[in-house]
């Protein structure tokens, strides 16, 4: 399971740490949970974009994660190593989505989580420039909140899980060494 709010740049960290696998030889998949809950509800015809999620009830994301379960299940089975990205909550329409609620950890019992964090003003300037997504207004005093919010709550999920847990700062320009910080905490036990 691998955590952090948007703009600390997880998916470029889990792209690289991907590559690591493939030279490896390592069988590994990455899932996102985001991804997953869009395929849903495109074939449910509730949105065609991954920012539509947002816009529906927290009842139909809360569906729409739980029908993502059996996915995540076979991708345990099948390969050495199966990354779950997602973040632990999503501003969404009412409030917050919590993204990693008890009965989904039990569902798909992670044994390991890595949050990906970075400074404020990283995520700040990453968020900016981001323009393939629909980002809300950024204040760096909630960018700070959220992430705190996030750490804090990793830690206590994952003593529920019975998991280990990982901290991985991703500075400006250095994602690739983020990525081998979490391969040698995964696969090396380092």
């Amino acid at each position: 399971m691998v955590t952090g709010i948007p703009g600390v740049g997880k998916t470029t960290v889990l792209d690289n740490f991907m590559r690591i696998c493939q030279e490896k030889r390592i069988k590994a998949t990455m899932l996102s949970i985001g991804t997953l809950m869009l395929d849903e509800a495109v074939s449910r015809g509730l949105t065609g974009d991954r920012d539509g999620l947002r816009g529906l009830t927290l009842t139909q994301q809360w569906d729409l994660r739980e029908a993502s379960v059996r996915r995540i299940s076979s991708a345990k089975k099948e390969f050495d190593i199966a990354l779950l990205d997602t973040h632990f909550m999503v501003r969404s329409r009412g409030g917050y989505l919590i993204a990693l609620p008890r009965k989904f950890l039990e569902s798909i019992s992670p044994d390991f989580f890595a949050v990906i964090e970075a400074t404020v003003d990283d995520i700040v300037h990453r968020r900016r420039k981001d323009t393939t997504r629909s980002r809300d207004a950024i204040d760096p005093s909630e960018v700070r909140l959220e992430q705190d919010l996030t750490r804090q709550a990793i830690f206590v999920l994952a003593s529920v899980c019975n998991a280990n847990v990982i901290r991985v700062v991703n500075r400006r320009n250095q994602a690739a060494l983020a990525a081998r910080k979490l391969y040698e905490f995964f696969l090396e036990g380092a």
